[in-house]
């Protein structure tokens, strides 16, 4: 009858011994990365070049002695905002109102220079890919640029009757899901420099840096 060894024992653990946790099993990435990113649906372009509007100026010091004059106009950081105009039966277009914030630039009567805010509104009618209907599925992008051609003073310090270039691009967007690219692994970084000859290599040399001629 033949005997097989048994298994040796373990040796015995030393005093004072713990097992090391277990390190947490890492998640599993199902499928592919993604990220919502805006898609663009449709976009249009609109250009006046000359624009005779009023622009009340606000947040004007007091201080500002009249008669004052108005030197610059130009869009502000502030996102633009629409609001629904007279929609014509039948239309399909979208006619809305936009309202650009803008900074204004006001030079008083003893040469004094202040800033102050105002707002711009344009009429315009937006082509759209979907009906009027549907278009709360969507949401719409204003990029403004203002320019002062000429203006005139008013009675009032804070009043003016300016004319405006206006150039107005907009962007019907939709978010949609986007599959991304996983990152591909870093490549090793390589030495800038030849690492040194070991002994007993090609010129049996001691170790070191080969010698220069």
């Amino acid at each position: 009858m033949s005997c097989t060894p048994s298994r040796p024992f373990p040796p015995p653990r030393p005093p004072g011994y713990r097992p090391s946790p277990c390190p947490p099993p890492k998640p599993c990435r199902g499928g592919r990365e993604s990220a919502l990113l805006p898609k663009v649906a449709a976009w249009e372009r609109c250009r006046l070049p000359c624009l005779s509007t009023e622009l009340r100026l606000e947040s004007l010091p007091c201080s500002a002695e009249g008669p004052c004059r108005l030197l610059m106009v130009q869009q502000s950081g502030a996102p633009p905002w629409w609001e629904p105009a007279e929609q014509p039966c039948g239309e399909q277009r979208l006619h809305i109102r936009v309202c650009i914030p803008v900074c204004c630039q006001v030079m008083d009567a003893c040469e004094r220079l202040y800033s102050a805010s105002a707002v711009v509104k344009v009429d315009a009618a937006l082509r759209l890919c979907c009906p009027p209907s549907e278009c709360w599925r969507y949401q719409l992008l204003f990029i403004p640029y203002v320019r002062l051609l000429d203006t005139e003073c008013s009675g009032e310090c804070c009043v003016f009757h300016a004319r405006l270039e206006v150039q107005l691009e907009w962007y019907q967007l939709r978010p949609e899901v986007c599959g991304m690219r996983r990152p591909e692994p870093p490549c090793p970084e390589l030495p800038l420099y030849p690492p040194p000859i070991q002994a007993g290599g090609l010129c049996g040399c001691q170790p070191g840096w080969p010698r220069q001629r």
